[in-house]
């Protein structure tokens, strides 16, 4: 029987961008990196550092912004099989 986990969040999740370049004006601004965001995922990536067994229940598009997001999870040790990929779901 797997482990349960000891903390579950869920919320939206999203991709957070932000320039790379410091003390410009955004018209200055020439590369952004790219990074996960969401309260959901930063509660539970925080837990997940703690050594915590850790998961996030949301949807995320078909996309690459969503291959993007599960890759970042799993990257940071949180479970995401709650977090199914949605191809009608609207994309922002």
């Amino acid at each position: 029987m797997p482990e349960p986990f000891e903390v579950l969040t869920m919320g939206r999740i999203g991709v957070d961008l932000y320039p790379q370049q410091v003390g410009v004006g955004l018209d200055e601004v020439e590369s952004f990196g790219k990074y996960l965001g969401g309260s959901a995922s930063n509660v539970a990536v925080a837990a997940a550092r703690y050594g915590r067994l850790t998961a996030v229940i949301t949807r995320t598009g078909d996309d690459p912004f969503g291959t993007f997001l599960h890759r970042a999870l799993r990257g940071y040790g949180v479970d995401d099989r709650s977090s199914p990929r949605c191809r009608a779901c609207p994309r922002r």
